[in-house]
C-alpha cells in the first residue's frame, strides 16, 4: 500500500452531518492524498448466515415478492390484533359476569329444584338452561385455547375447566334421557350400595370442580378491576409476571389439596350400614309367609304397618299411621303383599288418595317395569326420589320413596356448597393477600422502580431506614446499586442505563449504544500545583481532592450542571440545554457556578485545614499556599455516548469543541485569570451577567486555524490588582470601569490593525492595573509582530487575530 504523508486534517463521517470545513479540503495538496481518501479502510468481510438472506422466488420478480411479504405481514398483524381483541372480549366484565352467573346456576339450580317441592317439569327447563351455559363455557374454553395457546392450552387450569364442563353433562339427564312412562328401573338398578358410595364421592368432586370455577372467575374479576384501576391511575405499578405466576400456583395448590381431601377422607372414614329397609322387607316377607289365609287381618295389618309408615295417612282398623320414614312404594313379593281391605277382593289395595287399585296391574311381576297403572301421585316423583332394594337371592325386590330425604340432602348440598365457596375464597384471599404483601408487592415495586429508571435514569430513589424482611433489604441494595450506577455513569450514561434496563430480554449488557449529537456548554477546571500538593499531602490527598470536588460538583449541580469526568486534578462539567431557547439559561448558570466555586474554594475552611501541614509550609512557604483552580468555558457541539469496551466503559462527550474548554483552562495560567471563556459562550450570556467580563485576546489555538475570542471574568479574578492611588482617587468601581473602557478601546484597535492607538490605550490601561497580564501580553505581541521597530504597525497580512500557544 502506498505511503501517506502526515496530515493534521481530521475527516468525520457521520449521519448527523459532522463534516470539516469546506476550505480544509481545498487546502490539501493533491500530492499528499490519493484520489480515494478512504482507500486504506478495509473492505467488509461479513458473510450473512443462510437464515439472514432472503431472496424472491425465481419465477417472481422483486416487486411481486416484496408485495407477497407485505401481504403476509399484514395478515400476521391482523391475526395478532384479532387475538388481542378476542382476549379483551373474554376478559371483559360482562363476559366474566355471565360466566359467574352460569357457574352459580350450575351449582344451585338442581339443588333448589330438588330441595323444595317443585314440579318435576321444572327439571327439563333447568336442563335446557344448563345446556345453554355448557355451550357458552365450551365456547369460551375453545376461544381461549385458540387465542392463548401458549399460556392456556393444556395447562392445569385448562384441564380443570374441561373437567368442570364435563361434570355439567351429568346435569342434562332430563334432556338426554326423558323419563316418559317413568321407566326408572334400569337407572335406579345401578344404584347398589357400593355404587352409591362411589357415585356420591364422584358427584362431590364434580360439584367441587364447579365451585373452584367460582375461584377462577373471582380471580379474573379481581384482575380486571386491578387493570381498570391501573388505567385510571398511571402511577400504579403494572402486575408483574411473578405476581401472576404466584397467584396461579396458589390457586393450583388449593385446588389439588381440596380435591385430594374430598377423595381421601371418605376412604379413611367408617360409615355404619343402615339395615332398616332390609329388615323391613324381611319382616314383610315373614308376615306373608306366616299368613294362614289371604284375608287374614293380622298379616295384612302387619304388612300395612311396615309398608305405609310414611307421611301419607292410611286408616287401618281405626288406626292412623303417619311417620317421617321412607315409604315403600312397590313390592314384588306377591300381589297381596300390600294393604288388605276387608270388603274388597284380595287383589285390590287402597292408595293414599283413597281410591282402590288393582295390584295385578301396578305391582305384578309380569307387568312392565313402570308405574303406569299406579296412582297419579306416584307419577309426580322423580327417579332420584325412588330407591331400589332387593334381597340377596334376588327373589324379592322393593322400591322406596325417598323424597323427603332427597329434599333434605339437596338443601344440605346448598349449604355445603356455600360453605365451601366461603372457605375457599377466604383461604384464597387470605393467602393471596399475605403473598402479595410480603413477596409480590416488594418485587413489583422493584420492577416498577426499574421501569421508572428506564424512562428517567436521573430519578432519585427514596431512602429506607429499616429492613424487616429480605425483600426490603434487596430493595435497599437495589437503590444503592442504582445510586452508584448514576454516580458512575453520570448524565452522559442515561442512554446506556435506559437501554439496558428497558430491555429485559437481553441477558448481557449492551454498552455500545449509538452516540447522540448535541450542543452543550463545557466547563473544565483544574487544580493548580497539584503534583507538588500530592507529594506534600501523601495519603491526605484524597481528602483534599474530594473537598475540592464537592465544592465544584455541588456548585455546578445547583446551577443545572452535570459533572462528567473526574481526572484526579481536573473536572469536566457539562450543561445540556433542553432547547434552543434554553441556551442563555445554561450559559448564565455555568458562569454563576464557576464564580461560586472561586469564592468558596478561596474561603473553604476544610481546604485550609487540610493544607495546613508542615510539608506544605516547607514546599511553598509558611502561609503562602492557597488552593487555586483555573476554569475554562465553551459552547459547541459534541457526541454524547459510551467510550471504551465491554471491559471498561466511560460515558463522555467527544469532539474538538470539548477540548477547547480544556485549552481555555490551560490558558488561565498564561493570562493569570481564574475564569476564561470563548466568544461562543460569551455571546449566549445575558446582559446583566456580562458585567465584569472583558475581551482579552483573539487567537487561533495551537495547531488550529479557527480564531477564537477569549474573554476573562474580572469579577472572579484573584490576580487582578488595581493601582491603589487611582482607587483612592476614583473609587474601586469607577476605577475598574475606566480601566475596562480603556482596555476595550485598545483591544478593539488591536483587532482592527490600528496598533498605534492600541498601544496608547493599552498603556493607559496598564496605569490602572500595572500587573494585568492580558494588557502586558498584548503590548508584548504588538512589539513582537510590528513591522516598524519605531512605530507599532500591524503586519500586512493581519487578519485581526494571531497565533498562540494555547
Amino acid at each position: 500500500m502506498a505511503s501517506r504523508k502526515a496530515s493534521t486534517l481530521f475527516l468525520f463521517r457521520d449521519s448527523s452531518g459532522i463534516e470539516p470545513r469546506a476550505d480544509a479540503y481545498q487546502k490539501q495538496n493533491s500530492e499528499d492524498l490519493d484520489t480515494n481518501i478512504y482507500e486504506q479502510v478495509a473492505k467488509p468481510t461479513f458473510i450473512a448466515c443462510p437464515e439472514d438472506i432472503w431472496a424472491p422466488r425465481i419465477e417472481d420478480d422483486n416487486g411481486n415478492a416484496v408485495e407477497e411479504m407485505h401481504v403476509k405481514t399484514q395478515f400476521e398483524l391482523y391475526v395478532e390484533g384479532f387475538k388481542r381483541s378476542t382476549v379483551n372480549i373474554l376478559d371483559h366484565g360482562v363476559i366474566l359476569c355471565v360466566v359467574c352467573v352460569g357457574t352459580f346456576w350450575a351449582l344451585f339450580a338442581e339443588d333448589v329444584a330438588h330441595g323444595w317441592p317443585l314440579a318435576k317439569t321444572v327439571d327439563t327447563q333447568i336442563a335446557i338452561v344448563n345446556f345453554c351455559f355448557l355451550i357458552f363455557f365450551v365456547a369460551e374454553q375453545f376461544a381461549r385455547s385458540v387465542v392463548q395457546r401458549k399460556d392456556y392450552l393444556f395447562n392445569f387450569f385448562w384441564w380443570m375447566e374441561l373437567a368442570a364442563n364435563a361434570s355439567m353433562i351429568l346435569m342434562l339427564g332430563p334432556i338426554m334421557f326423558p323419563e316418559g312412562q317413568y321407566k326408572c328401573a334400569a337407572a335406579i338398578g345401578l344404584s347398589n350400595l357400593d355404587g352409591l358410595t362411589a357415585g356420591s364421592r364422584l358427584a362431590r368432586v364434580m360439584r367441587l370442580l364447579r365451585v373452584l370455577r367460582v375461584l377462577r372467575v373471582f380471580n379474573s374479576l379481581h384482575n380486571s378491576c386491578k387493570h381498570r384501576s391501573r388505567v385510571a391511575n398511571e402511577k400504579a405499578a403494572k402486575q408483574s409476571a411473578i405476581g401472576k405466576a404466584l397467584n396461579e400456583k396458589l390457586v393450583r395448590s388449593m385446588i389439588v389439596v381440596v380435591v385430594a381431601l374430598q377423595l381421601i377422607f371418605p376412604l379413611l372414614s367408617f360409615d355404619e350400614k343402615n339395615s332398616a329397609r332390609e329388615l323391613t322387607l324381611d319382616v314383610l316377607i315373614m308376615g306373608e309367609n306366616f299368613s294362614k289365609s289371604e284375608g287374614e287381618l293380622y298379616g295384612a295389618a302387619m304388612r300395612g304397618q311396615y309398608l305405609f309408615g310414611g307421611q301419607h295417612k292410611l286408616d287401618l282398623e281405626s288406626m292412623t299411621y303417619a311417620r317421617n320414614y321412607p315409604t315403600l312404594m312397590k313390592t314384588v313379593i306377591s300381589s297381596e303383599a300390600l294393604v288388605y281391605i276387608d270388603d274388597q277382593p284380595a287383589s285390590t289395595f287402597q292408595g293414599w288418595d283413597g281410591n282402590s287399585y288393582n295390584a295385578a296391574d301396578c305391582l305384578s311381576p309380569d307387568a312392565d317395569d313402570s308405574f303406569a297403572a299406579c296412582p297419579p301421585w306416584i307419577h309426580e316423583l322423580r327417579c332420584s326420589e325412588l330407591e331400589y332394594f332387593y334381597t340377596e337371592k334376588g327373589v324379592h325386590e322393593a322400591y322406596w320413596e325417598v323424597r323427603e330425604q332427597q329434599m333434605a340432602y339437596a338443601q344440605l348440598n346448598i349449604a355445603i356448597t356455600i360453605f365451601l365457596m366461603v372457605i375457599i375464597l377466604g383461604m384464597y384471599i387470605s393467602l393471596s393477600a399475605d403473598v402479595t404483601f410480603m413477596v409480590v408487592q416488594p418485587i413489583e415495586g422493584m420492577v416498577g422502580l426499574v421501569r421508572t429508571l428506564a424512562e428517567n435514569p436521573n430519578y432519585k430513589l427514596e431512602g429506607q431506614a429499616k429492613c424487616k424482611y429480605e425483600t426490603e433489604a434487596v430493595r435497599v441494595a437495589l437503590a444503592k446499586i442504582i445510586g452508584l450506577m448514576q454516580l458512575g455513569f453520570g448524565s452522559a450514561g442515561h442512554e446506556i442505563i435506559s437501554a439496558n434496563l428497558a430491555n429485559s430480554d437481553q441477558a448481557t449488557l449492551n454498552l455500545m449504544v449509538r452516540g447522540k449529537k448535541m450542543d452543550c456548554v463545557y466547563g473544565f477546571c483544574d487544580i493548580r500545583q497539584f503534583t507538588d500538593t500530592v507529594e506534600c499531602l501523601q495519603d491526605q490527598v484524597m481528602l483534599f481532592t474530594n473537598s475540592v470536588g464537592e465544592i465544584v460538583h455541588q456548585s455546578c449541580h445547583d446551577n443545572r450542571g452535570e459533572p462528567n469526568k473526574n481526572i484526579g486534578d481536573a473536572f469536566l462539567i457539562v450543561w445540556r440545554p433542553r432547547s434552543v431557547s434554553d441556551h442563555a439559561k445554561v450559559a448564565d448558570g455555568a458562569l454563576t457556578a464557576f464564580r461560586r466555586c472561586v469564592r468558596e474554594i478561596a474561603s473553604s475552611r476544610t481546604l485550609q485545614l487540610v493544607t495546613d501541614v508542615e510539608a506544605i509550609h516547607k514546599k511553598f512557604g509558611r502561609g503562602k499556599y492557597q488552593t487555586k483552580i483555573g476554569f475554562g468555558l465553551h459552547f459547541g457541539w459534541s457526541v454524547e455516548g459510551p467510550v471504551g469496551s465491554p471491559v471498561k466503559v466511560d460515558c463522555s462527550y467527544l469532539s474538538a469543541e470539548v477540548k477547547i474548554s480544556d485549552r481555555l483552562e490551560a490558558a488561565t495560567k498564561i493570562y493569570s485569570s481564574n475564569i476564561l471563556m470563548s466568544g461562543q459562550f460569551y455571546d449566549l450570556l445575558s446582559e446583566h451577567i456580562k458585567v465584569g467580563i472583558r475581551l482579552i485576546d483573539h487567537v487561533t489555538l495551537k495547531n488550529g486555524m479557527k480564531p477564537y475570542r477569549i474573554y476573562a471574568d474580572d469579577r472572579s479574578n484573584l490576580w487582578l490588582k488595581m493601582n491603589p492611588r487611582l482607587v483612592r482617587i476614583y473609587g474601586a468601581d469607577i476605577a475598574y470601569e475606566q480601566f475596562s473602557k480603556i482596555f476595550h478601546e485598545g483591544m478593539d484597535a488591536f483587532i482592527k490593525g490600528d496598533w498605534p492607538t492600541a498601544q496608547q490605550k493599552l498603556q493607559g490601561a496598564r496605569d490602572f492595573c500595572p500587573k494585568d497580564t492580558p494588557t502586558l501580553l498584548l503590548l508584548k505581541e504588538i512589539k513582537k509582530r510590528s513591522i516598524d521597530p519605531s512605530t507599532p504597525t500591524a503586519p500586512v497580512d493581519w487578519k485581526g487575530y494571531h497565533d498562540s500557544d494555547v
